[in-house]
Parts: C-alpha cells; structure tokens; sequence
C-alpha cells in the first residue's frame, strides 16, 4: 500500500472517530451549560422543600426571586390576601406553576414562562399549602403557606 492511501484511511479513521465522539458527548456538554443537574427528582407534590417557611405574614406583598434554578426564598409563610411576585433573574426562561396535587387556589398549573427580569404575580386568597415548581426544570421547587 502507498503512503498516500495509508494516510488516507488513517484520516479517515480519525474523523469518522470524532465525529462520533462529537454526537457522543454533545448532549452532555449542552446540558451542563443549560442547567444545573438535579439533586433529586422531581418534587411535583406538595411536599414541603427542605428549607423552613420564611415567615412574610406581615407584608402585603412578598417579592421571590428566581436565579441560579432555585426560588429565593423557596419556602414562604404568608397572609391570606398577600400578593407574591416572582422575578426572573435568571438568562434561562423560568415558569411557576402549581404542583399536580396542590390545592385549589394556586397558581395556574400551566404557568407563563418568563424571560430575565420579567414577573409573575399572584394573590393568594384561599389558606393552605401551595406547593410549585418550574415545568422546564422540575427540580426548582417553592411553596407557599396561606394563614388566616
């Protein structure tokens, strides 16, 4: 065999060899770069988060803020009548909607999905338990406790 042939089989090789690494790892290298991988699944109950409720019964209106794929603060304990508002400072769209068996009185279970720095607001009128989660990235998980 020629050396011109050898190395064309060698090149050939070679890139038929990256471009299947390429296809390989591609899917992994753009989700890291989209989101963060979940700690656990999906919590689309009303199982309470791991962080204790921020107590915001005295505010008429409470501001969470959505960065870093989590809602700060996660876990909020307000009156009934409080108004919530949900910023977005996240580059990646984000979305709060009502978790699959959370009460009536909730957030939409079909929320909008929000750009960087646009709201969702919501007044919670009915007392309970309100868990919610983001339907793009079901590992960010919130809840809202409604009192009297």
């Amino acid at each position: 065999m020629n050396t011109k042939a050898m190395f064309a089989i060698v090149a050939g090789v070679v890139l038929v060899g990256g471009a299947a690494a390429w296809f390989v790892l591609r899917p992994n290298m753009q989700a890291s770069n989209t989101s963060p991988e979940p700690e656990h699944a999906a919590q689309n109950t009303t199982e309470s988060p791991k962080t204790p409720s921020v107590n915001m019964t005295e505010a008429a209106q409470v501001e969470v803020s959505i960065k870093d794929f989590k809602y700060t603060p996660s876990n909020i304990t307000v009156k009934k009548g409080t108004t919530v508002i949900w910023t977005n400072e996240d580059s990646n769209e984000h979305n709060v909607v009502s978790n699959i068996d959370a009460p009536a009185g909730g957030p939409p279970k079909d929320g909008p999905l929000l750009g960087r720095r646009q709201q969702f607001t919501f007044t919670y009128d009915t007392v309970g338990t309100f868990g919610y989660h983001c339907s793009l990235h079901p590992f960010m998980t919130g809840q809202v406790t409604v009192v009297e």
